[in-house]
């Protein structure tokens, strides 16, 4: 199972449908956390960052390490995210 945190309400809106049609908890179990908590995690390599912008923003700078998702693709590209780890969506 895939757990997701999030920074923004579009974000969490996109784990819900995720979630939704993988039948795994839907956007109810989504939490949103905080940057420190947030950067904590993936130093100890237990989450992955996801900027589920537009490719060009993303490229216009984001989060080090960052995997680029666009959100309107993140339904047909969730195989490409790590199980066993947090996702950490952000659009900000």
């Amino acid at each position: 199972m895939r757990r997701f945190a999030t920074f923004a309400v579009a974000a969490i809106l996109a784990t819900g449908l995720a979630s939704a049609q993988t039948g795994e908890p839907g956007l109810e179990t989504a939490r949103r956390i905080d940057l420190k908590e947030a950067s904590s995690l993936v130093k100890k390599h237990k989450a992955v960052y996801v900027d589920v912008r537009p490719k060009d923003a993303f490229e216009q700078g984001h989060i080090k390490g960052a995997k680029n998702i666009p959100l309107g693709e993140l339904m047909g590209r969730l195989r490409e995210l790590p199980k066993g780890k947090m996702i950490i969506t952000y659009c900000a």
